[in-house]
């Protein structure tokens, strides 16, 4: 089921029944012109469902592009997405637990969860899948070459590539891999040893224009990572590193308080200033600042000097209900998430409590580059709303997705969730609140995990469920317990 809103024209569309999936010949130029699509077999058994077409849909300027489904009977689900080098790639994770086919490529599970890292062209066809073992992949980065970068977390030995200098010891509690953009393993680091089945904590990553890597992750014993040992001060601190284009740590440094410090986010500007959004409790220092939470799950955004020394922090009262997500925009940094609370006490970044319209809503604000803030709004109307990713396209605008589960108005009225439904939203770069959204949803619960560009005017749009999920090309339908689901979009042929 395709749902539509903008302030122009609030629109409720249906597109019924098509098996699988629509592709574009060219999905990341022109929006498509229309004709009727001509359906493959839907799902061959081999775990992948696709369909093609002339053009990018099934009506005349259709925004859907194509959109494709991964899975067997049993669980697969996604985890993280990223757009990656000059022709349009999309590389994205996840885990499997029996087979799980990418196009020629069948991997296979020698028994329970493994995690898979697989590549799209521009397209929607399969380029390459790789099999990353008993890891936990946290997250994707890319550089400029289209090089992808990997976090993660071992629990057993590892072993990314095809000679056995490649192996990681268990068990290291930050591994960090490249792979090109033919899918090669290029080489991979592992860094702080922790007992086997220690909880899972995650890494976030991101790269910077000299392909610079910055890592942040939660500890609760000693950290020796590239000759820096870091010692926690607290329940658990928070941990940033930096490393050079070849994964060699140029810096190390972490964020301490009198609670916990969760890190979710990071990102880095063009000076090399580091940004870390995530949840604390009691108070985090940073710099000659500290913040002092009012609840166990308030929010930090914390901000590091391009030498690795923490500059400032600031603490906002309220309660996450999620992980936040933080971007860096071009001239200060952009962040979404979800939060809690009641009417009177909701979420205060400065300028007062945002609106709170449902069990839990989401919100998005943007900071200047010295952490002032410029802007900030929440929607969500019932249920709950959860921002997953953000970002500034190419043509400026501000694109946004995430989860709806009950009723969200993104600036023409309430459209409401079948239960948890994907959505695609954009802010109004002038009124800075929704001015545009859509929900993709089904008859059970869906879960975004990313949001990437391609060019000016494609998105992808990354996610998993148990039943099935509509991107306006016709029905994925699950092979079984969840599948995952990618979904490209016309921007412009969207918001016309």
């Amino acid at each position: 089921m395709f749902r539509h809103g903008t302030s122009q024209l609030a629109v409720l569309t249906l597109y019924a029944g098509l098996p699988a999936a629509c592709t574009s010949p060219d999905p990341g130029t022109s929006p498509p012109t229309g004709s009727t699509a001509s359906l493959e077999s839907g799902d061959s058994g081999d775990g992948m469902a696709v369909a093609t077409g002339e053009t990018g849909g099934t009506q005349p300027g259709d925004p859907h592009l194509w959109s494709v489904r991964f899975g067997d009977p049993n669980y697969d689900a996604a985890r993280g997405l990223v757009s990656a080098g000059p022709d349009g790639n999309v590389v994205f994770t996840g885990r499997f637990s029996n087979d799980i086919t990418f196009g020629a490529e069948t991997l296979t599970s020698p028994g329970g969860s493994r995690a898979f890292l697989t590549a799209l062209d521009r397209d929607g066809s399969p380029k390459w899948a790789r099999d990353m073992n008993d890891a936990f992949v946290w997250e994707l980065a890319a550089d400029r070459s289209g090089n992808v970068w990997v976090s993660a977390q071992a629990f057993t030995t590892l072993n990314w590539g095809d000679d056995p200098s490649d192996e990681i010891s268990c068990c290291q509690q930050l591994v960090v891999g490249q792979f090109s953009s033919d899918g090669t393993h290029r080489f991979s680091r592992g860094w702080g040893d922790f007992l086997p089945f220690a909880a899972l904590r995650k890494s976030a990553i991101a790269v910077d224009d000299q392909d610079a890597v910055y890592l942040t992750g939660s500890f609760d014993r000693n950290f020796v990572i590239g000759g820096f040992s870091l010692v926690p001060v607290d329940e658990e601190d928070a941990w940033v590193v930096k490393l050079d284009p070849s994964g060699n740590v140029v810096w190390a440094t972490s964020l301490s308080g009198t609670e916990d410090e969760s890190p979710h986010s990071i990102t880095v500007n063009d000076t090399g200033t580091v940004y870390v959004a995530g949840a604390f409790g009691g108070s985090v220092t940073a710099g000659s600042t500290t913040a002092t939470a009012a609840t166990d799950a308030s929010l930090f955004v914390a901000r590091i000097d391009s030498t690795g020394t923490p500059v400032d922090v600031m603490g906002f009262d309220t309660t996450l209900y999620n992980d936040v997500t933080i971007v860096a925009d071009g001239v200060g940094v952009l962040l979404g998430g979800s939060f809690e609370g009641t009417l009177e006490r909701g979420l205060d970044l400065g300028e007062g409590p945002l609106p709170l319209g449902g069990d839990a809503d989401a919100f998005i604000a943007r900071f200047t580059d010295q952490l002032a803030l410029d802007w900030a709004t929440s929607f969500g109307l019932r249920g709950d709303q959860h921002v997953v990713d953000l970002g500034r396209n190419p043509a400026g605008d501000v694109w946004l997705t995430g989860t709806v589960g009950g009723g969200v108005d993104f600036g023409a009225g309430e459209l409401t969730a079948d239960n948890h439904d994907l959505f695609v939203a954009r802010i109004d770069t002038t009124t800075h609140a929704p001015d545009f959204g859509v929900l993709f949803g089904g008859e059970d619960d869906q879960t975004a995990y990313g949001l990437g560009f391609d060019g000016a005017h494609g998105a992808v749009l990354l996610g998993d469920g148990p039943v099935g999920v509509d991107f306006g090309g016709g029905a994925l339908v699950s092979a079984g317990a969840s599948d995952v689901y990618v979904g490209k979009l016309d921007l412009t042929a969207l918001t016309r």
